[in-house]
């Protein structure tokens, strides 16, 4: 059984996300993906922003594969 993490643990975790937020932030303008969902939507499947992140749609396309050139920052496949 793993113990519980301490308050410092969880304090470090959480400035570890925020840090990786800043950095997506910083990468991306500060503004998503704004005009690059195209570039980092595989096809046939159809894509849109989310803040940072991307929701991409291969639904009834009959796929017989995930493709693989999603991108790291795909929240809904």
């Amino acid at each position: 059984m793993l113990a519980p993490a301490t308050i410092g643990q969880r304090r470090s975790n959480m400035w570890l996300a925020c840090l990786a937020l800043q950095l997506i932030a910083a990468v991306t303008g500060g503004h998503g993906f704004q005009g690059r969902s195209t570039q980092l939507c595989p096809a046939p499947c159809q894509c849109e922003e989310e803040d940072v992140l991307l929701l991409v749609d291969c639904s009834e396309l009959g796929l017989s594969a995930v493709p693989d050139d999603l991108s790291p920052l795909t929240s809904y496949l």
